[in-house]
């Protein structure tokens, strides 16, 4: 029987370094499975393309391909690949994973792809937003490319990537590389949470938890309440902010904001039982909505980098009793 190797990746896109590869393996007797992370998840500068558009990029070259959902600890992203081959040999295209599973897996060998073949990936991502064309791709993927790019889409993931390098520019002159602090919040209310619409770059039109950056000067909880407040009009007092708390958590993920090392601190407040007053998207709010938790937790393909997980987490952790001190 064929030893199993599981390709953790993301192709955005396929380049004929990464075909190379995949056949290499393929041509070595293994039986190839590629996982590509990101089931759901939405467009981005970052993330251009779809999974599926992915796994027809993977068919074009008869390769099986399988959607694997994001996941916010080392321990879920392990048990992900144990269940679909615990005793696999992985090649790692994402730098991020193989930082957790070049230690805790121990059931098969890990191989990380090298700088040069990221290298190119990414180079390959920024020249079809720069242009729609690609010269490290083969003609079957550049016609998938090219389909993929309907309704401006293109156009509207380059304006993003420009917003984004301009951002990290900013701060070349820095000493450090600068690791931004932020903080968000979940507010429930009965069956429902409070989201926001994003009016700005990254991410705009896509829905998140109401949130920004903390300013010099104040603590994360004053942060969040400002930005509460500035972004849905909902004001809370201190105290009965506190009251209200029945969850809090540190969101550090290194490559969780295309923006840069950003470490956000978010919290969960349970209004239920409160009348609130009318409220009105603001600062940098396109729109705002009161989403009822069973079709939140169905949003993922329209939320914001990773505040899905986030509301995805409190909401689990509350339905299984778990409250973290106020």
């Amino acid at each position: 029987m064929n030893r199993v190797c599981l390709v953790i990746a993301r192709f955005h896109p396929l380049t004929r370094a990464c075909e190379a590869l995949l056949r290499a393996k393929i041509d070595a007797g293994y039986a190839v499975t590629v996982c590509l992370i990101g089931a759901d998840a939405p467009r981005s500068h970052r993330y251009p393309f779809t999974v599926d558009e992915q796994m027809e990029m993977l068919g074009a070259i008869g390769v099986r391909g399988i959607a694997i959902k994001e996941a916010l600890s080392r321990q879920e992203r392990k048990r992900q690949f144990s269940e679909i081959s615990p005793e696999a040999d992985i090649l790692l295209f994402d730098p991020f994973y193989a930082n957790v599973l070049k230690d805790d897996w121990r059931s098969g060998n890990v191989e990380v792809v090298s700088q040069g073949v990221l290298k190119d990936m990414d180079e390959a991502r920024h020249t079809w937003l720069a242009s729609g064309g690609c010269s490290l791709v083969s003609p079957e993927v550049q016609q998938l490319m090219a389909a993929a790019d309907g309704d401006g889409t293109r156009a509207r993931l380059w304006e993003e990537e420009q917003y984004v390098l301009n951002y990290r520019r900013s701060w070349e002159a820095a000493p450090y590389p600068p690791v931004l602090v932020t903080a968000d919040v979940l507010i429930q209310c009965e069956n429902k949470v409070l989201l926001i619409q994003r009016g700005g770059l990254p991410g705009r039109g896509l829905w998140a938890l109401p949130g920004g950056f903390v300013d010099e000067g104040e603590t994360l909880f004053d942060a969040a309440l400002r930005e509460l407040r500035e972004e849905t009009g909902l004001s809370l007092g201190y105290d009965y902010a506190r009251s209200c708390m029945v969850q809090k958590k540190t969101f550090d993920d290194p490559n969780r904001s295309s923006r840069g090392r950003t470490v956000t601190h978010a919290v969960h407040f349970d209004l239920t039982g409160q009348t609130l007053d009318t409220l009105e998207a603001g600062d940098d709010a396109a729109a705002l909505q009161w989403v009822d938790i069973e079709a939140a937790l169905k949003m993922r393909s329209v939320m914001f980098e990773d505040h899905f997980l986030m509301l995805e987490y409190f909401l689990k952790k509350a339905q299984e009793g778990v409250a973290l001190g106020c």
